[in-house]
């Protein structure tokens, strides 16, 4: 599923969860995605995904409840790969839950590796979807993400490494992708993501 912000995954999830009800979800996103309107002054539903999946208090009905179920995942069918700093709020609102988080430098040094202790975090899980922020990738190797941060992310060849090593789980279902903006690199960044993608759905 190729969309525009972070919300495409609430989507993606929720018309999965017709098919497969016990369904794990590896966030792949140097962001936790894990706010509330009342948590943060950016009122974009972007930054508020994976809480909303949860159904966090204070969570918006209407984005919360599409799935029909409320909440749409338990928080041991939640896996973070690649999670970069994130704020005190989410920070609280995590823990409180015990979701699984492999840090950013653990994926860089071992991609393949981190990507199958996310796996391993989601249990039996009967279906997993992948979530793919292209934010994730370090904005300085490959400038292809609608968040122009500096901060420092993983390689794309790191990412693409890790998006394989989850594509080979059987239980796999959907990868979604997100925040790509074309206009910050040019055709040859734009190939470079293609080929991860192509890389990773071969292996």
């Amino acid at each position: 599923m190729l969309g525009g912000d972070c919300t495409t995954g609430v989507g993606t999830v929720a018309g999965l969860l017709e098919r497969v009800p016990d369904l794990g979800l590896v966030y792949l996103d140097r962001h936790a995605d894990f706010n509330i309107p009342s948590s943060t002054i950016d009122g974009a539903l972007d930054w508020m995904g994976v809480a909303h999946m949860l159904d966090v208090e204070g969570a918006v009905d209407e984005l919360a409840g599409v799935a029909g179920r409320r909440p749409m995942l338990a928080p041991d069918r939640v896996a973070y790969l690649a999670l970069g700093p994130i704020t005190p709020f989410e920070t609280a609102a995590i823990e409180a839950r015990a979701v699984a988080a492999v840090p950013l430098g653990e994926t860089a040094s071992d991609p393949a590796g981190a990507a199958r202790r996310a796996l391993a975090a989601l249990g039996d899980a009967e279906g997993v979807a992948v979530h793919f922020d292209v934010d994730v990738v370090d904005f300085l190797d490959a400038p292809l993400a609608e968040n122009t941060d500096r901060s420092p992310g993983l390689p794309l060849d790191a990412a693409a490494a890790a998006l394989a090593a989850l594509l080979r789980d059987p239980r796999v279902r959907a990868l979604t992708v997100t925040e790509f903006n074309p206009r910050h690199g040019d055709d040859a960044t734009t190939g470079r993501l293609v080929d991860a993608l192509a890389g990773a759905f071969a292996q």
